[in-house]
Order: C-alpha cells, then sequence, then structure tokens
C-alpha cells in the first residue's frame, strides 16, 4: 500500500492509526478479516475477550485520507452508544440495568426479548460509501438453534436506554407498537447462534448507508426473532457497558 505522498505505508502504521486523532470513540482496526459483502453470515474470531457491540465499517476507498480530525483511516469500529432490551413480560420494566446483558428470542416460559442498539457513525467522511459493515458480539447461554431472526431499522430514535420498556421509548411516551417502532425497508436476515461466543454478523452496509446518507450517521435498529410464538429460542449477548471501547 501506497501513502498519499507515494512513501510506503510500513506495516505497523496500522498501529499508530489507533492512537490517531480522529474521533471519540472510533479508531482503526488492524488484523480484520473482512466478509465481502452478500448474504449475511455469522462468523468467529476478532477479539480476544468478550466484548459488546462493535460495528465495523469500511468504506470504499482503501487508503486512509486526511480530515480535519487527523487521518481517517478506511475501516472504522463503532461501539454501540446505547443498547437495552425490551421485554413483553412485564411490559412496563426497564432493563438497562441486567447484568450487563442485552437479550434476544423468546424464553422457556414464553416471554419475548428484542433487543434495541444505537451506533453513532461519526468520522466518515461525507459521501463516503458504505462497502461492508459487520455487527461483532459475545453470545452467551443460547437455548435453542438455529432460530430465524431479523435486523431492522427503527424509526423512533428518541428512545432512551434508562426509560425504555416494551411499551414506551421513554416515560410517559408510548411507542406506536409495542414492542418498538421499525420499518422492514432495508431489513437484514441472520439465524441466531447455536453456541456461546464471539460472532460476527454481516450485511449491515445498506443500513449503515442509509443513516450515513439521510440520517446524520445515526443508526437505529432493533434485533428479534422472526416467530416469536415458540418458547425457548433465545440468547443473550454481551452489553455496550462490558469491556467496552476505551
Amino acid at each position: 500500500i501506497r501513502t498519499l505522498d507515494g512513501e510506503d505505508w510500513i506495516d505497523g502504521m496500522t498501529e499508530a492509526l489507533k492512537d490517531a486523532d480522529v474521533k471519540s470513540g472510533v479508531f482503526a482496526t488492524a488484523g480484520c478479516s473482512m466478509t465481502s459483502a452478500g448474504a449475511p453470515s455469522l462468523e468467529n474470531g476478532l477479539y480476544d475477550a468478550e466484548v459488546g457491540f462493535r460495528l465495523i465499517v469500511q468504506r470504499e476507498k482503501p487508503l486512509p485520507i486526511v480530515g480535519d480530525g487527523g487521518i481517517i483511516p478506511a475501516t472504522l469500529t463503532f461501539g454501540a452508544t446505547k443498547d437495552v432490551t425490551l421485554r413483553d413480560t412485564p411490559g412496563t420494566t426497564n432493563h438497562d440495568a441486567d447484568n450487563l446483558k442485552i437479550g434476544v428470542g423468546v424464553n422457556s416460559a414464553g416471554v419475548v426479548d428484542r433487543a434495541l442498539l444505537h451506533f453513532a457513525l461519526t468520522g466518515i467522511p461525507v459521501g463516503a460509501t458504505a462497502t461492508t459493515a459487520n455487527l461483532i458480539f459475545t453470545g452467551l447461554n443460547p437455548t435453542a438453534g438455529p432460530t430465524a431472526a431479523k435486523v431492522r431499522r427503527l424509526t423512533q430514535t428518541a428512545w432512551v436506554e434508562n426509560q425504555a420498556t416494551w411499551n414506551v421509548y421513554a416515560t410517559g411516551l408510548s411507542w406506536v407498537a409495542a414492542g418498538g417502532d421499525v420499518t422492514d425497508v432495508g431489513e437484514v436476515d441472520w439465524t441466531l447462534p447455536t453456541g456461546s461466543g464471539e460472532f460476527t454478523l454481516t450485511g449491515l452496509a445498506a443500513l449503515c448507508q442509509d443513516a450515513l446518507d439521510n440520517r446524520s450517521g445515526q443508526l437505529h435498529i432493533l434485533l428479534r426473532n422472526v416467530d416469536e410464538s415458540t418458547n425457548g429460542r433465545n440468547i443473550t449477548f454481551r452489553d455496550s457497558e462490558y469491556n467496552p471501547i476505551p
């Protein structure tokens, strides 16, 4: 790879980019095996320890460019700025303090969990194209699988992490539809992991591009099972407060 001024780009520069003054909460990633665009899939592999949600976005230009905040690398990693479980029973309880975990699916008693996530895609140049976007997460204690699931864009973006419940997105403010207001436009199909560990959910580039082009870089998504009438098909994930991005 060549730098902008023609000098060789040394291998150690990737590590230096991690320390570059880009923007708070964003850093370059080294050694990432990016999955090509296409059907969403789950893979293992980027981190040695359990992590909260990470979103890795790669833009179309392979070389770093210089922005107002310093060097802007081609691949950026974002931690979730907020995340919370919506649980239908009882529908009035906020689960932000649930032991650093987020739930998706239906437990053995028929209680439904959905996950809300927010990422602020700051530091990506205006007009950039997201070529790949992958969600990294740690899955814990799945009860059954494989189970079909969806990623959908939230249309109500004013939700408050420590107030949102199945019934309301903030204290005194109800969802239009209990369980979170979403659109199926651009939804991503995936499958709940059948084991515990770190996984990569691919195929989120279109949702990220929509956030960059139309929503000031703010990506709000909901994760849920397709079939929420079948019991015993759920999993928990480490949330954003667990081993966060430094």
